[in-house]
């Protein structure tokens, strides 16, 4: 094979090779959306994932548009500072449900930043969204058979086993709807996230954990 031919080869296979490269960079940009915007000193960074469903992109954009608006109240005519919004997401799916959950990050010159978490689950096959009082739908059994399973698994952890760390693990975990909003449906089971302080002080970070389907069932 003469030089001429082998060029014409290599640059074929370049040319397919970029064309595969620059096909999978679109497809994962169209997957999220990026906005960061500087003022003065002041930075709001977000990343949020854009849909084939309008009804869910119209919700999360409606609840991040309220957290920028609520951020650039509080930052309005304070002069040059370093505060910061910052929002992130991951994914999950389960059969026909898509679940979303936000993390948000504020900072306004306090001890630590604002930590705040919310979540999003779409049936894209019947159109609605889900929360946790559609699974519990008014079944207290269900709820204690979460809570149950959540405080017992959660207890036998090393990190609960300081007295007061236990003590906000059993206030936390109670069979309140509350305490199991935010929710996130996986393949392994239902995912449930806590708010910091709810299970443990604030340096433990955000915490969760995965509840098999058949715990939600009723025995009743």
């Amino acid at each position: 094979m003469n030089n001429s031919k082998k060029c014409i080869i290599y640059f074929l296979i370049f040319a397919m090779l970029l064309s595969v490269f620059t096909f999978f960079l679109k497809q994962r940009k169209t997957n999220n959306e990026i906005n960061t915007i500087s003022y003065q000193e002041n930075t709001i960074k977000i990343v949020y994932p854009s849909t084939n469903y309008t009804k869910l992109n119209k919700r999360i954009k409606k609840i991040i548009t309220n957290q920028i608006n609520d951020f650039t109240k509080i930052t309005l005519n304070k002069g040059k500072t370093t505060y910061y919004l910052i929002i992130n997401y991951k994914s999950y799916s389960y059969k026909t449900i898509i679940s979303y959950i936000f993390f948000t990050e504020s900072y306004f010159l306090g001890a630590h930043p604002i930590h705040e978490i919310w979540t999003v689950n779409y049936d894209y096959k019947e159109n609605k969204f889900i929360t946790i009082d559609n699974i519990i739908n008014n079944n207290q059994i269900i709820l204690n058979n979460i809570a149950n399973y959540t405080y017992q698994n959660l207890s036998q952890k090393k990190i609960f086993q300081n007295k007061t760390v236990l003590n906000m693990l059993k206030e936390g975990t109670k069979p309140r709807l509350n305490n199991y909003k935010h929710i996130l449906f996986s393949k392994e089971g239902l995912i449930i996230y806590f708010d910091r302080y709810q299970i443990a002080p604030y340096y433990y970070g955000n915490y969760s954990i995965t509840i098999p389907y058949n715990i939600l069932k009723s025995s009743h």
